[in-house]
């Protein structure tokens, strides 16, 4: 005999809702060839996922990691290397259903891209430049 699973562990993560059903409010489709729960003139089968707030544990762990990581002066900047590390290192604060993409648009949201690229403009992160190498001897 095998020993029973291991209980799941609990998460402080809010649940993913489920897929939100576009047609449910709009007239039938006058073809019969749209899925249901698509939106009209969407793909067959396809469906919006439900809208889920980002908790404000979610979003400081978003604003601490786009420092910590290195995104301010990083391009392109590894997304889903942010979403790895957070369900890594703080398992249960990304919701299970948040994507890189989620975290994308979140950072630009709380203004972080903006700020990060308003830094590099203005030379903030001379600092955390690499040296740049010396001087080519003059020519003789």
């Amino acid at each position: 005999p095998q020993p029973p699973p291991p209980e799941p562990r609990p998460t402080s993560a809010p649940p993913c809702p489920p897929v939100a059903a576009l047609a449910s409010a709009s007239p039938p489709p006058a073809s019969g060839s749209e899925a249901p729960g698509s939106a009209p003139g969407s793909a067959p089968g396809s469906a919006r996922r439900a809208r889920l707030p980002f908790s404000a544990a979610e979003e400081a762990l978003i604003t601490s990691l786009f420092g910590s990581l290195g995104f301010r002066q990083r391009r392109p900047r590894p997304w889903k290397l942010m979403l790895d590390t957070a369900r890594r290192d703080a398992p249960g604060v990304i919701a299970a259903c948040r994507s890189a993409v989620d975290l994308k648009d979140k950072a630009a949201n709380l203004g972080l891209l903006q700020r990060a690229d308003a830094d590099r403009e203005n030379g903030a992160d001379a600092a955390n430049a690499p040296p740049s190498p010396p001087p080519l001897p003059p020519p003789r």
